[in-house]
């Protein structure tokens, strides 16, 4: 769904929404979950959420999504993904960890939690292209 508003208010109220189903979600499961407690979360009126998400789950899909992305950015933001640092394996693995202390819902996902959700993740856009960093990286590490 499109936001209501492009930009400015709607769009604020659509990151808001976004922000508290990722806490939510995180903390209490897809399952446990209601629309109604994220939009009270977020600040909003019960039914607002729909305005920027079809549905339940497409709001969930899109946290996990955002939650993800989340993760691998602080990853490559912190553990020097280059060919030339001492442990980059072992740093990437610390900001993997760390990161994850900061995104409830991409934790709960990879501790299988929401098995429903792990096939997305795994073919996440922003971890496919995690990949590809790591392969070069790798490659470039060999030669």
């Amino acid at each position: 769904m499109a936001d209501v508003d492009a930009g400015g208010r709607g769009a604020a109220t659509r990151r808001a929404v976004l922000a508290a189903a990722i806490e939510r979600f995180g903390r209490d499961g897809y399952r446990a979950t209601a629309v109604t407690a994220i939009a009270r979360d977020a600040g909003v009126g019960g039914t607002v959420p729909y305005q920027y998400f079809a549905t339940k789950e497409a709001l969930f899909l899109e946290a996990a999504d955002e939650d993800t992305a989340g993760v691998i950015g602080e990853i490559f933001d912190t553990a020097g993904l280059e060919p030339h640092h001492p442990d980059w394996p072992g740093a990437t693995l610390a900001a993997a960890v760390d990161a994850l202390e900061r995104h409830p819902l991409a934790r709960r996902i990879l501790a299988g939690l929401e098995p429903d959700a792990a096939e997305r993740v795994l073919n996440a856009a922003a971890l496919a292209d995690a990949r590809k960093v790591l392969a070069t990286t790798l490659s470039a590490g060999q030669a």
